[in-house]
């Protein structure tokens, strides 16, 4: 099968639809993302207001350096 002969409709383009969207890109397919919103979702989970930053990963230190790394991009 070519990749490129193929078109893929991705319907929701939230963290696993753009994701898949990505890598079927990358592996050479055609593909349209549709989602019913406005991309980022307002009220979309990985964009939700009240989300909470977890600091707490006890002694595993790449986690929790991998965390401050992202609070300071914020």
């Amino acid at each position: 099968m070519n990749a490129k002969q193929h078109s893929v409709l991705i319907v929701g383009a939230g963290v696993f639809g753009l994701s898949t969207a990505l890598e079927l890109h990358l592996r050479g397919y055609s593909v349209s993302v549709v989602d019913a919103d406005r991309v980022p979702a307002e009220l979309a989970a990985s964009t939700d207001i009240s989300k909470l930053v977890r600091a707490d990963y006890g002694d595993d230190e790449f986690y929790y350096d991998l965390m401050v790394w992202g609070c300071e991009l914020l």
